[in-house]
């Protein structure tokens, strides 16, 4: 429910680092880019290594983003980037209602059909589907 403008239900996600016996430290704030409403952070996915680099990488829900939006960010030596490597949203003609809460609920990143990539499976529930968004890789 953070804000950025102080209305309401934009959300944010704080990420700490564990230096060792339970010494917890700020890294730092994501956010999606919905000005209101969004409610980033809804759900989080630890997705694994989509991009092979050797760090693991998250996937971050904001279901009330327009149709809902999922964020992918990667890890690297630093932590995580701060900027998403990818905004994911439901195809538009998918969508059976409106406001179907895209990103509601994520899984992990799970090679779902065997193939050697990661898959992120993605949760809509006013949509009554879920909706599979298979080999999930990094561009850029």
């Amino acid at each position: 429910m953070h804000s950025r403008s102080g209305d309401h239900d934009n959300g944010v996600v704080y990420v700490f680092w564990n230096e060792g016996e339970l010494n917890f430290q700020l890294q730092g704030k994501l956010a999606g880019s919905a000005e209101v409403a969004g409610r980033f952070g809804t759900s989080l996915g630890r997705i694994g290594d989509i991009n092979m680099d050797g760090y693991n990488d998250i996937a971050v829900g904001a279901p009330y983003e327009g149709n809902g939006a999922v964020y992918i960010f990667l890890g690297s030596k630093d932590g995580l980037q701060s900027k998403p490597s990818q905004k994911l949203t439901p195809p538009p003609n998918e969508l059976l209602s409106p406001q179907p809460m895209f990103g509601f609920s994520l899984s992990r990143g799970a090679d779902i059909d065997a193939n050697g990539y990661k898959d992120l499976a993605i949760g809509s529930p006013h949509d009554e589907r879920f909706t599979f968004i298979g080999h999930i890789r990094w561009y850029g």
